[in-house]
């Protein structure tokens, strides 16, 4: 009997789960035709100015070699940003809990944070050294406006 029950009352937690999850679609639909509508409203007063700026600005279209250098630029000094940031995390980390953490009882998670603020400190520190090195590797800024 206990069994049965027990199906009974899950069965039941699950029906109201259901119709929760019903509900809140119901309201995502509610509030997804609510913002079409007032789109509508507001775009329905101006369509010849957006037409000419969507004309405009397909016409002016940046080359893809163009936005294909402009990643190039952007990626190489993040990439060696994240090698760096980590890198100092993970040693500083390592040795804080090693040292500090084993002399005043500290929690590895401690650890990991201190080391943490020592690897955004020397982000800041030598962000314009990674800089600088992305430019002596001969990567040239695309040219975009």
């Amino acid at each position: 009997a206990g069994g049965a029950r027990g199906c009974r009352e899950s069965q039941e937690v699950l029906r109201c789960h259901c119709s929760e999850m019903r509900l809140r679609a119901a309201w995502r639909r509610g509030l997804a035709a609510a913002r079409v509508r007032r789109l509508r409203s507001r775009g329905s007063t101006s369509r010849a100015p957006v037409a000419a700026s969507r004309h405009a600005s397909s016409s002016a279209a940046a080359p893809r070699r163009e936005l294909s250098r402009h990643f190039l630029v952007c990626a190489v000094p993040m990439v060696g940003f994240g090698l760096m940031d980590n890198t100092i995390m993970i040693h500083a980390g390592n040795l804080i809990d090693c040292t500090l953490g084993v002399t005043f009882g500290l929690s590895t998670l401690s650890a990991a944070a201190c080391g943490q603020i020592c690897s955004d400190s020397a982000g800041v520190v030598f962000g314009g050294a990674l800089d600088g090195l992305a430019k002596r590797l001969g990567l040239r800024p695309a040219q975009l406006t």
